[in-house]
């Protein structure tokens, strides 16, 4: 039996530029071994990480797989939790360098294996591509600021609407629901900050089925008032924090600030903000539903139809705009990776894959053994 592949981004295009989130992804002092890799555009980077993570999955161990934002259908790492072991790209722009090296880190340079004559044969047609995708990002997250106000704007009309009462009484209910019977871990919570959806070149991508797959207990919380959802989960993150609780925290890529899903690792109980452009499509049948329109005073929102659908829709071409930015720079970048590919020595790359698959093999060996 194959282990479980676990998916989600540790960075993200958002109205601030890129938020990394790769501190968040293991700790170094909770390691085992974590191997950073470098190199360009095209030396193989996800593919070496690809190969072994399906290797070790088919293994029956469980991983986790690091989409690339930029690319979704590209990785930046994979996490073998149960043993503390993590292969992450440390290149631009979430450069990773060594905390501890030869005690947990370890550097590998897909560099060594290239031809570097045959790579600065093309110098200025590279430098004016890498040109190109700098202004390409710049726009995309312009566009994504602006979405951002459009957003804020939008979202103050709800408030303006909302049921105080109501949300309350929901909040009170569900604290009650989830963490009456819970006692206090005596220990401080391990969180960790990711993303659980992108602003992709692709569009907006997500792997909300996947992470919430197997969690037990879930409530799907659904309507328009953003207020009325960050309450709640504001209110659930900070009790289970209290108790010690382990997390994962997902925030969302428009506004990074902002809580979307939260999973209670120690009660196996997720929070999933089920709203457009990231629906959970797998609902089940006992998924706890609670929507948030119905806190809505109709009488006071009636007034605001039109500019709620105002705001919609340029928030809608806004993303748009910024995806097909995204969409360019990723264009550019699929042909500046070429000219590394025509110079790489896979072969060697290959024996490196080899190699560090076996240096793995035999760190999981020995935590077996023990």
């Amino acid at each position: 039996m194959e282990g479980r592949i676990k998916r989600f981004f540790p960075g993200g295009s958002t109205c601030r530029g890129y938020v990394s989130f790769f501190d968040h992804i293991l700790p170094w002092a909770q390691a085992s071994k974590i191997f950073v890799i470098k190199g360009g555009p095209g030396v193989g980077k996800s593919t070496f990480i690809r190969e072994i993570g399906e290797r070790i999955s088919k293994r029956g161990i469980d991983i986790e797989f690091l989409h690339c934002s930029a690319d979704s259908g590209s990785l930046d790492g994979v996490v073998i939790p149960r043993y503390g072991i993590a292969l992450i790209d440390g290149t631009a722009p979430h450069v990773i360098d060594p905390k501890y090296p030869g005690c947990v880190d370890e550097i590998i340079n897909l560099g060594d294996f290239w031809d570097e004559t045959g790579i600065r044969k093309h110098k200025k047609d590279m430098l004016a591509l890498q040109e190109e995708i700098s202004r390409c990002y710049k726009r995309g997250f312009g566009y994504l600021k602006a979405a951002k106000t459009v957003f804020d704007e939008m979202q103050e009309i709800y408030s303006w609407s909302i049921d105080e009462k109501k949300v309350c009484q929901t909040c009170e209910e569900v604290i009650n629901k989830v963490f009456s019977d819970v006692r206090n871990k005596e220990k401080v919570s391990r969180q960790r900050h990711l993303f659980a959806s992108a602003i992709a070149p692709e569009g907006l991508v997500n792997f909300l089925d996947n992470l919430f797959e197997g969690v037990k207990e879930r409530f799907i919380l659904k309507g328009a008032p953003v207020l009325a959802r960050t309450r709640l989960l504001n209110a659930v993150l900070d009790m289970a924090l209290m108790k010690g609780l382990d997390v994962e925290i997902f925030h969302c890529p428009l506004s990074p600030e902002r809580v979307e899903h939260i999973i209670i690792k120690d009660l196996n109980v997720g929070f999933i903000t089920s709203v457009e452009p990231h629906v959970l499509s797998q609902e089940k049948p006992d998924d706890l539903i609670i929507n948030f329109d119905e806190a809505l005073t109709d009488s006071e929102f009636s007034r605001y139809v039109d500019d709620v659908e105002y705001y919609r829709k340029i928030l809608a071409e806004l993303l748009d705009k910024a995806v097909g930015c995204f969409g360019r720079a990723k264009a550019l970048h699929d042909r500046l990776e070429s000219f590394y590919i025509t110079n790489m020595d896979y072969n060697r790359i290959n024996r490196k894959m080899e190699d560090t698959y076996g240096a793995i093999i035999k760190l999981i060996d020995s935590v077996n053994s023990e």
